[in-house]
């Protein structure tokens, strides 16, 4: 008998908490193995191996959800009531299990199998989601009271009743896809009921279309939602580099500018000191020289200051109208890279002065495209290196190459740091996931980057990374960019 899934896991459960929604994935194997027993009836079921297992899962997730949510928002009305349904849930098992000896096995498992379904999305659709908004917004900077009300109105704004239609629509489909099985299986011994059977099919084939789109308007406003938060991100990484860039730059400048006002102060005194030279009416030959030497010197210095205040300004002046304006131009890769390394090396929170940074992408390769949006993924990924990947190391290096290929450019920022687990690789797209909670990483940067490659530069974003021996990011674009929908759009 072919597995299937009477619980299908849906993107409209998750709750934004990577570790929340695995554990409830778990659940919803157990579910879907209950129900693949009535479905065949092939194995006998062991109930006192479900019970422990289902005890086990409780344990381990109820403890991991309340140490999150006290960490996270406190003990607030809504946590204790958490708590409260976790202790209920548990009271319940103990209720069937304690019904074994009076109804026997089969009853009790499909009562179980009932409550599992419909306690999993009630808690995950009017609990679990509510908190998790909570915890979130807190995390984005939000008052304990601001995020709780923001959380509510998101309750409030939902379709209570398409909620209860999805629940209902997950229990049909569930007790359906058991019997439709089953049926299939005495289909083969009463061939007499082949007409009757066809009919009930036809019409749980409507009800499950009807449940179905009613899930997928759902789906598709999830969708729509998720896009805007995804624009608002984008935003808002944009602004908060621009900001460390101006800081960056602001410190930077006050070397050479002071160093500059400082050799001029100098100057003005050796001005001062030729002019009561010449007053004196017959100065000496070695007394000019050495005044002008000495000016000579200092504006030497000067010079040398100023143009690399002038350097640091015209750097930060088109990395800035490139960031701000996402205007569509063609440039060559290679200035981009530079420019987005000289601002990575002032506005990095932690200046990486041990930490070599090469650019050996070759100046003739040029794109006609968004310099902007691209000079945003390389900086999150030149910040995402000296946050994470030299961790524990006195010194580093991180290098970009390229080659052109067709009509693609593919761009490789390599560095020879710690690397990244299998399981890391696999996971650093997801939204809020970093290995750095608390210590300067926000989870982010990384999905910025990847949805600005794929939405505005028409390309890909991946990871190529061994633990301990590096990490490889692959940025795909094709040379003439796609035409963004923003930049289209009439005035």
């Amino acid at each position: 008998m072919e597995s299937f899934e009477a619980f299908p896991w849906s993107p409209f459960f998750s709750t934004g908490l990577a570790v929340i929604d695995d554990q409830h994935k778990e659940l919803v194997k157990i579910i879907n193995r209950l129900a693949q027993h009535f479905a065949s009836g092939d194995d006998p079921l062991d109930t006192e191996a479900i019970f422990e297992q289902l005890h086990n899962y409780a344990h381990y997730h109820f403890t991991t959800e309340e140490d999150l949510w006290q960490l996270a928002i406190g003990e607030v009305p809504s946590v204790s009531a958490h708590k409260n349904s976790h202790q209920a849930f548990v009271e319940e098992l103990d209720r069937l299990r304690s019904e074994r000896r009076t109804l026997g096995d089969e009853p009790v498992m499909s009562r179980i199998l009932a409550y599992l379904i419909r306690w999993l999305t009630l808690h995950i659709l009017k609990s679990d989601r509510y908190l998790a908004d909570i915890a979130l917004h807190l995390q984005q900077g939000q008052s304990l009271a601001c995020a709780e009300k923001t959380a509510s109105d998101r309750m409030a704004n939902n379709d209570h009743g398409l909620i209860n239609i999805i629940l209902d629509s997950y229990e049909l489909q569930a007790a359906h896809a058991i019997r439709l099985i089953q049926e299939l299986r005495a289909r083969q011994q009463y061939e007499a009921q082949l007409s009757s059977l066809n009919q009930q099919l036809e019409r749980r084939v409507i009800e499950r279309t009807r449940d179905l789109e009613l899930a997928n308007q759902s789906l598709r406003s999830t969708v729509a939602e998720l896009e805007r938060t995804q624009n608002e991100l984008i935003t808002s990484e944009k602004l908060a580099s621009l900001g460390a860039m101006v800081a960056g730059i602001s410190h930077e400048l006050n070397t050479p500018i002071g160093n500059a006002l400082t050799v001029t102060s100098t100057l003005e005194y050796q001005v001062d000191a030729l002019t009561q030279v010449l007053a004196n009416g017959r100065p000496k030959k070695s007394e000019v020289d050495h005044v002008l030497s000495s000016i000579r010197e200092i504006a030497k210095i000067s010079y040398r200051c100023l143009t690399q205040a002038v350097h640091l300004i015209q750097s930060f002046k088109q990395v800035a109208v490139d960031r701000t304006s996402e205007q569509r131009r063609r440039f060559a890769v290679a200035d981009v890279i530079d420019d987005v390394i000289v601002m990575a090396m002032v506005s990095s929170a932690k200046p990486p002065q041990s930490i070599e940074v090469i650019n050996d992408v070759a100046p003739q390769i040029d794109c006609d495209g968004y310099p902007g949006p691209l000079g945003q993924v390389i900086n999150n990924l030149l910040q995402n290196a000296f946050l994470h990947a030299f961790q524990g190391r006195e010194q580093g290096r991180v290098r970009f190459s390229a080659q052109v290929d067709a009509d693609m450019i593919h761009l490789r920022v390599s560095d020879d740091g710690v690397g990244m687990s299998a399981q890391t690789s696999r996971r650093i797209f997801e939204p809020f996931f970093t290995t750095r909670l608390g210590q300067g990483g926000s989870g982010l940067g990384l999905t910025v980057a990847y949805r600005i490659m794929s939405v505005i530069l028409g390309g890909t974003l991946s990871v190529e990374s061994v633990l301990h021996q590096g990490t490889t990011f692959v940025l795909s674009f094709p040379v003439t960019a796609p035409i963004n929908t923003r930049e289209a759009r009439p005035a």
